[in-house]
């Protein structure tokens, strides 16, 4: 092996290449995560504490009369299971177009559109318990804590080898000068 094939003697950002995008790209997916199940929970529960109120019941009539049907029609005639998600998915998504109009209507809460959806995650989180209000928060800053604390070690770590490979080379190139002063002695 030469020697300027020896590892240890290439530059510092090929021995060690910085990868401070990735760091970067997990601490963002990581708060987009935790802010994201703080959304869905907030979602779930409203959803969770309304499905069941008389406000919703012919909805839901219509809901369990229609699974009723295509439980009815797959035990007679047997489908596939497309035809079967399909039929199922038409049935949810009518059920929940129908709760989010219901809600729109009677209790001006939005569900549909990008700002609507935002203004209404507020309004469903508003309307949610005392009790339930600081488990959401917590979770999500805790979550959000954890993401950062771990980008910060990470990226600690980063630099400290990024310092000390530095230093390494500086040391290397002090050898090598007193190397060559000592030839040309």
């Amino acid at each position: 092996m030469e020697k300027s094939d020896d590892p240890s003697l290439q530059p510092v950002a090929k021995r060690y290449p910085d990868n401070q995008w990735l760091l970067k790209a997990g601490l963002a997916t990581a708060i987009l995560t935790g802010f994201t199940n703080a959304v869905v929970r907030i979602w779930d529960l409203f959803y969770n504490n309304w499905k069941n109120h008389d406000l919703f019941a012919d909805l839901r009539k219509t809901r369990e009369h229609e699974k009723a049907e295509l439980s009815n029609k797959i035990q007679k005639t047997g489908m596939s299971y497309k035809d079967v998600s399909s039929e199922i998915q038409k049935i949810e998504n009518k059920w929940s177009s129908g709760f989010n109009e219901r809600l729109l209507d009677r209790m001006n809460i939005k569900s549909e559109g990008p700002w609507g959806m935002i203004k209404g995650t507020w309004q469903r989180f508003d309307s949610l318990g005392n009790h339930t209000k600081p488990k959401i928060v917590l979770g999500a800053v805790l979550t959000t804590s954890a993401a950062v604390a771990g980008y910060m070690l990470m990226n600690q770590n980063a630099s400290m080898k990024r310092d000390m490979q530095s230093m390494q080379d500086r040391l290397a190139e002090d050898r090598n000068g007193k190397q060559n002063k000592d030839i040309q002695r």
